[in-house]
């Protein structure tokens, strides 16, 4: 998630808090942590989301952040809390890819043939 400083002046320290709720589930990375961002500066923060088994690919859910941050006074701030959509999309991972079981296949079945010709 690409977060940008709209406060018009720097902040240090700065803590993003990721929230989800059912079927979006947090992983281990629900916070994001920038030792200092400059005013319209803008970072990359990465969060780990999955879903439940009643979450619908295509769908969009919202998830909810907030940020903690220190002002240029040194003043801890908790910013409001916004919420970003996020749309569910099919898995692609969960097995071997078919071009590699193929591959083995063809391999497996070529050395057969090669070592069913020698004994002949």
């Amino acid at each position: 998630m690409t977060v940008t400083n709209n406060l018009g002046e720097p902040a240090s320290d700065l803590e993003a808090r990721l929230f989800a709720n059912d079927p979006l589930e947090t992983g281990d990375t629900d916070t994001g942590y920038v030792q200092s961002l400059g005013a319209g500066e803008s970072t990359t923060m990465m969060f780990e989301l999955s879903t439940t088994g009643s979450a619908t690919p295509g769908s969009t859910y919202p998830i909810s952040l907030d940020f903690r941050y220190d002002d240029v006074d040194g003043d801890s701030q908790l910013s409001d809390t916004y919420r970003v959509p996020i749309e569910v999309t099919a898995s692609e991972g969960g097995g071997l890819p078919l071009p590699i079981i193929f591959l083995a296949v063809l391999v497996v079945g070529t050395g057969g043939l090669i070592v069913y010709r020698r004994r002949q």
